[in-house]
């Protein structure tokens, strides 16, 4: 997963701001840059980067829903010159990219002679909560 952090500065003097992962994000999350300068009246934008796997609710288990995927993480954008500290809260539902084939054996068609045309129903069932790409190829 990729975002965008935004950052305002509506103070009068420019500020530092340093993004750093949680423990418990450790090795899952990466910032884009992760320190940089947001100048009087201007924005600062900072990628970010999150790559889950499936102990990652488990290692964020006080900010998970293990039941759903859903992993909310708060997570703290450094700036040495301000008092109140800058949260956002970092959300996510994890899904796998599993497609299930209804024929997982294999497709049987049997005797076909070259000018012979033959089919065979397929049913595919996405088990992810996101669109899946699927294709076939051209024998």
């Amino acid at each position: 997963y990729r975002k965008k952090l935004v950052l305002c500065n509506r103070g009068k003097v420019s500020l530092k701001v340093q993004a750093k992962a949680p423990p418990e994000l450790e090795g899952y999350i990466e910032f884009n840059p992760d320190m940089g300068f947001v100048q009087v009246g201007g924005e600062f934008e900072i990628g970010i980067k999150f790559r889950p796997t499936p102990d990652s609710i488990a290692q964020c288990a006080p900010y998970s829903l293990p039941e759903t995927g859903v992993i909310a993480v708060p997570v703290r954008v450094y700036v040495p010159q301000q008092v109140i500290p800058v949260y956002f809260t970092l959300r996510a539902l994890l899904t796998s990219g599993e497609v299930h084939l209804d024929k997982a054996d294999g497709l049987e068609f049997g005797s076909c002679f070259v000018t012979e045309a033959m089919s065979q129903q397929l049913t595919l069932t996405n088990l992810s909560a996101l669109p899946q790409k699927f294709g076939f190829v051209e024998l």
